[in-house]
């Protein structure tokens, strides 16, 4: 699995992952289990703003 932080054309900050994780890591929804595209991590970037991400393989953790 892997993490970006991206930057809009709007200045706002997203996450968006990839990969496999079979406890729900991606964060794309909870029965996505496996994706082959970037996809938009499921949270309000209107509202939080990630300032740190921690990856592992069994979770992960982005402090706002």
């Amino acid at each position: 699995m892997a993490l970006i932080m991206i930057k809009t054309n709007t200045d706002e900050i997203q996450l968006w992952s990839i990969g496999k994780n079979e406890s729900g890591a991606l964060g794309q929804g909870g029965l996505i289990k496996e994706s082959k595209v970037f996809g938009k991590v499921s949270y309000d970037s209107s509202v939080i703003k990630f300032t740190e991400i921690s990856l592992f393989s069994s979770h992960v953790m982005a402090i706002d």
